[in-house]
């Protein structure tokens, strides 16, 4: 679904400024994402069906271990097409613009993450005893958030001295979604590992 909205948003862009008789610079994005898009699924795929993601699953039977997997690999997915959107910003920053790029592509981009989180929540509070983690993920949790903290200050410093002569450019409309991305796709990262981790 994310990548269907990408690509309709593009080349909705691409026909306005055809009919106008302006310059299509999306093209440049079309095709670069259009080529990462092919890798994740065809990635995807091969993980698929070598049961990569049922060995993970079965492997580990703790209490609700399959939601919080499956909320793990979706917070990468979407930090990872999110990260990667972002960073276009960079490589097209004349052509980026606040509306259609950074609030667009934040709110789209996310948005299986925070669905995914909401419906943990709802299984969560229709259990008998409400206990949102057990001790396990309680401290994989805690763990993430750590790194993800320490990462975080770490890129985000980077990003501000990289960018100290300009930071009224392209950094001011992107440093969002790349902090939040980032956030998302550290955080994931770190509790998928310390949840195979015994």
């Amino acid at each position: 679904m994310l990548f269907i909205f990408a690509d309709i948003a593009l080349l909705s862009d691409i026909i306005n400024q055809y009919e106008a008789g302006l310059a299509q610079p999306e093209w440049d994005f079309l095709y670069p994402i259009q080529g990462s898009q092919a890798v994740i699924v065809l990635a995807l795929f091969i993980l698929h069906l070598s049961g990569f993601f049922t060995k993970k699953q079965l492997d580990q039977i703790v209490k609700d271990s399959n939601i919080y997997l499956v909320v793990q690999y979706i917070g990468i997915i979407s930090g990872l097409v999110g990260l990667t959107a972002s960073l276009m910003g960079f490589i097209f920053p004349d052509s980026w613009d606040l509306t259609i790029h950074t609030v667009t592509s934040l709110t789209i981009l996310s948005s299986p993450y925070i669905l995914a989180i909401f419906y943990w929540l709802v299984i969560k509070v229709r259990e008998k005893d409400k206990q949102l983690y057990d001790e396990k993920q309680r401290l994989d949790i805690c763990r993430s958030a750590f790194i993800t903290q320490i990462l975080e200050t770490v890129l985000m410093v980077l990003l501000f001295a990289l960018n100290f002569n300009n930071l009224g450019g392209v950094i001011s409309m992107i440093w969002l979604p790349l902090f939040l991305f980032s956030e998302i796709l550290i955080f994931s990262l770190g509790n998928l590992y310390f949840s195979n981790k015994p």
